[in-house]
């Protein structure tokens, strides 16, 4: 009977490290795309200025300022744009693969025969009666 609840206590401690494990790769797949996100805006955000500062050299009139500078602006608003729904594309897959890592969990839970069955342990209990005598 002892050795029974080590192996599924041993089962299920492995089925843990596992999940743990899933769990991780699943967590750093998302920082990993986060921080790819992050270098692709701060490039084009960098690409955006440098194409401004070079052509704000160019400009010798007012209304080739204003134009740069709409351009700048857009550019903003165009890798904003990208940015916004990477992120939304990003949160949809995380989203996704946590939902099938909890499914997963939950399923596994309830399908183990360890959680599921009670185990009868052994009653350690002394049987003696020490009853102490009232001081007189």
């Amino acid at each position: 009977m002892e050795n029974t609840f080590t192996d599924k206590w041993t089962s299920f401690t492995k089925d843990t490290i596992n999940a743990s494990k899933e769990l991780e790769d699943i967590n750093s797949k998302v920082l990993d795309k986060v921080t790819e996100s992050q270098i692709s805006v701060s490039s084009a955000l960098f690409e955006a200025n440098t194409d401004f500062l070079e052509n704000l050299g160019a400009t010798k009139k007012y209304p080739d300022l204003l134009t740069t500078s709409n351009k700048l602006l857009n550019s903003y608003s165009e890798v904003f744009s990208i940015a916004a729904t990477n992120a939304g594309d990003l949160l949809k897959t995380a989203r996704s693969d946590y939902e099938e890592w909890v499914k997963k969990g939950i399923e596994k839970s309830v399908s183990a025969e360890f959680l599921n069955t009670p185990t009868p342990f052994k009653n350690n209990t002394s049987k003696t009666n020490t009853q102490k005598k009232a001081p007189k």
